[in-house]
């Protein structure tokens, strides 16, 4: 699924459904970046917040998998191509050597855009998430790890604390479509997803794509 750095949220979205309506039992989602091969190095300002990853989930029925039950799910475009793009490097454009050494195949990251964009999009998806349950039912935000400041101005926007939120694009970076997945790992590892308490999974990326999936760990 192309969906940028939505990729996984979308996968475990579909996979969700594909278990639900019993046409597959077992769905492997996995979700793999390698963004350092598109990556424009004199560009400090973006090249320095990406890395490459690969995350994995297996979705199976809620009596089998015994954790995790899926209660909703959204995906949503925005359609904004311009906010986050590479000019050459697919079918439309294939590289060439000229195309090379004018960095047409480099990402091209419009920072203000996108700040404004995820802000948004990460506190509406959460919000909209837990309304139906309450904000004392929430465990843990597991967001696509974008950027710890849109991070914080979502949260100060909802009014939930940092301490609900789990982040690791300190250590490992903005992986993309892996994010989420190695983040969900991670949180799981660490036992930082309680019991009984909702998980909100919520990402957003280029496309502009943007989604969630909220589950009862």
């Amino acid at each position: 699924m192309n969906a940028a750095c939505c990729g996984f949220t979308f996968a475990l979205n579909t996979a969700y459904h594909f278990v639900a309506m019993g046409t597959y039992e077992n769905v492997l989602v996995v979700g793999t970046e390698r963004l350092t091969s598109i990556l424009n190095f004199e560009d400090r300002g973006s090249c320095i917040l990406f890395g490459d990853g690969a995350g994995a989930a297996v979705v199976r029925p809620l009596e089998k998998a015994g954790r995790g039950e899926i209660l909703s799910t959204s995906m949503a475009l925005k359609e904004d191509f311009q906010a986050t793009h590479v000019l050459a490097g697919g079918g439309a454009k294939p590289c060439t050597p000229e195309r090379v050494a004018n960095k047409d195949h480099l990402l091209i990251l419009h920072g203000r855009d996108i700040f404004k964009f995820a802000v948004r999009a990460f506190a509406d998806l959460v919000e909209e998430a837990l309304k139906p349950y309450g904000a004392e039912e929430l465990g843990l935000v597991v967001p696509h790890q974008v950027n710890r400041r849109i991070v914080e101005a979502a949260l100060q926007k909802l009014g939930i604390p940092m301490e609900k939120v789990f982040l690791n694009i300190d250590r490992v970076g903005n992986t993309g479509a892996a994010s989420v997945g190695i983040a969900l790992e991670e949180a799981d590892r660490k036992g930082l997803l309680p019991k009984g308490k909702l998980v909100v999974i919520v990402a957003f990326g280029g496309g502009l794509t943007y989604g969630h999936v909220l589950c009862r760990w």
